[in-house]
């Protein structure tokens, strides 16, 4: 009966020990998986800001491309309006340039037509003089002639 006891007893504590290594696993197992979610969940999260991260890189980089590509287009623009103005400045240049010269011409035509009518009235002036001059020659030749004849006359009469 002892030995039965004892049986017992050592069925009982094998019992027991079977029971809290049970419970110790079980423990274990739960400990472990809690971890083993824990880490999962920290991987979970750290992965989650990673993408993010990668994200905001990749808006990053798509807003410095946006800027370079703005910046280039205004470059552009800048020198097609350089360009723009440098040819309106020449254009109008070479229009200074028409315009001078042909102030010039019409300068230098004023002046021959100008030479030309003073030689026309210097020209009148002479004719003028010479005509004036002719008929006072004619008129004193016309009055010595008739002066002369009239002496004729008068002698005649004496």
């Amino acid at each position: 009966a002892t030995a039965a006891i004892e049986k017992a007893r050592q069925d009982e504590a094998k019992a027991i020990a079977t029971a809290q290594e049970k419970e110790i696993k079980r423990i274990a197992a739960a400990e472990k998986s809690r971890r083993l979610r824990e880490e999962q969940e920290r991987f979970e999260a750290l992965e989650v800001e990673r993408v993010r991260l990668e994200q905001e890189k990749i808006r990053e980089r798509m807003i410095q491309q946006e800027k370079e590509r703005i910046i280039r287009e205004c470059q552009k623009a800048k020198l097609i309006e350089e360009e723009r103005f440098h040819r309106e400045q020449e254009r109008a240049e070479l229009e200074l340039e028409k315009a001078v010269k042909v102030a010039a011409e019409a300068a230098a035509l004023a002046e021959k037509r100008r030479q030309m009518e003073h030689r026309a009235a210097v020209e009148k002036m002479k004719k003028t003089r010479a005509d004036a001059k002719r008929r006072a020659e004619e008129d004193a030749a016309r009055e010595e002639a008739e002066a002369t004849k009239e002496q004729k006359r008068m002698m005649a009469l004496v």
